[in-house]
């Protein structure tokens, strides 16, 4: 029997020796493209490369990024792969979808693997995301499009900011930076969902909904995916900055300001974990207070009746009032029950009385 998390598969890689190529991922119908994108400050290309026909890439002087989608295609990640001499290590961690968050370096180039969350209803789907990077080429490798270098591809294409006019270093940064936005977006959303679970807990105080506890935990489960992943994220963002500083290429302010933002979204999750504790804690707590006010009001009924249920048994147990005048003497009397039913009245209200004054109802 498999077993999966979040739509990753594990038995795939079962058995199987280091360096064989087996897509581990879930994206298994996505579409495949496989686009060259240059540019320099005057000018932007874009083409779909076809592989069979494809021999190198020209484009001398310019900035260049292959941008690979769809890697359950394994036909076309071999031909890319053998193309550009990438080492069956780093392509088994490419197709393994289940990395941690790295950043290596080599003689040949550098290699980051990023995961980028995705929330689709109340589920976390994860994807991951592969750059190489080499002195006169980045490549990327998806399980699928991502919105994140989506929006660096159309800074390129628009010449936004400052991407046009730098190297390889500041696209290498760039395509990380927007995956760590993709993080502050979910933790954004995220934030919005717990704030309507509170509103929810508050505004239905008494009878709160059995799937209150199912959605606490389902946010709680993707809470801690995501502080779990955005660890490894911070590490892999420290190894890029000492790389950079090596290189002496980036100005470290870039790294800087990156770093800053996955401090500011470990801070937010670790809030929101905080609220989510105590949520689950004002959940059980108003819980106790119902259960507590159920118990009271079952006591109070108790306490009412037991000097009733006294009463009754004591005049229910039928002694002969002929046999001996000491045989319930009352039971002769002819206003005997209207006096019982008085008695009675008598110790409900006073009983009453007494729990008003004492404030227990």
């Amino acid at each position: 029997m498999s077993n999966t998390e979040n739509g990753h598969v594990y038995h795939k890689k079962v058995g199987v020796k280091p360096g064989t190529m087996v897509y581990t991922g879930s994206f298994e119908g996505e579409a495949f493209s496989c686009d060259l994108i240059s540019y320099d400050e005057d000018s932007f290309k874009l083409e779909g490369l076809s592989l069979e026909s494809f021999d190198g890439i020209e484009e001398e002087g310019k900035v260049k990024w292959l941008y690979f989608n769809g890697l359950s295609h394994l036909k076309e990640f071999e031909k890319v792969a053998s193309k550009f001499r990438i080492s069956p290590l780093i392509q088994e961690d490419i197709l393994h979808t289940r990395q941690r968050a790295k950043f290596e370096r080599s003689a040949e180039n550098s290699f980051i693997v990023l995961p980028v969350p995705r929330l689709v209803g109340d589920a976390l789907v994860w994807q991951q995301i592969s750059i190489i990077h080499r002195d006169d080429l980045i490549i990327t490798f998806s399980e699928r499009k991502s919105p994140a270098f989506d929006f660096v591809l159309n800074r390129i294409r628009t010449s936004q900011g400052k991407i046009r006019e730098s190297g390889l270093d500041y696209l290498l940064y760039a395509l990380t930076d927007s995956v760590v936005d993709q993080y502050l977006n979910v933790t954004a959303y995220m934030t919005n969902e717990v704030d309507d679970l509170e509103m929810e807990l508050l505004n239905n105080a008494g009878r709160i909904p059995q799937s209150f506890v199912k959605d606490l935990y389902s946010r709680k489960k993707n809470l801690l995916g995501m502080q779990k992943r955005v660890n490894q994220i911070m590490e892999a963002v420290v190894a890029l900055q000492e790389y950079f500083d090596s290189e002496d290429e980036l100005d470290g302010a870039y790294i800087i300001d990156l770093i800053d933002h996955v401090n500011r979204i470990k801070d937010n999750l670790a809030h929101l974990r905080s609220l989510l504790n105590e949520l689950m804690n004002q959940y059980l707590a108003m819980n106790s207070d119902h259960m507590n006010e159920v118990m009271k009001v079952l006591t109070i009924f108790s306490a009412i009746f037991i000097p009733l249920g006294f009463i009754a048994g004591l005049y229910g147990m039928n002694f002969d009032t002929e046999k001996s005048k000491l045989n319930m003497p009352e039971l002769s009397l002819a206003y005997g029950y209207p006096l019982v039913l008085t008695v009675m009245v008598s110790f409900v209200l006073g009983l009453l009385f007494y729990f008003r004054k004492k404030r227990w109802i």
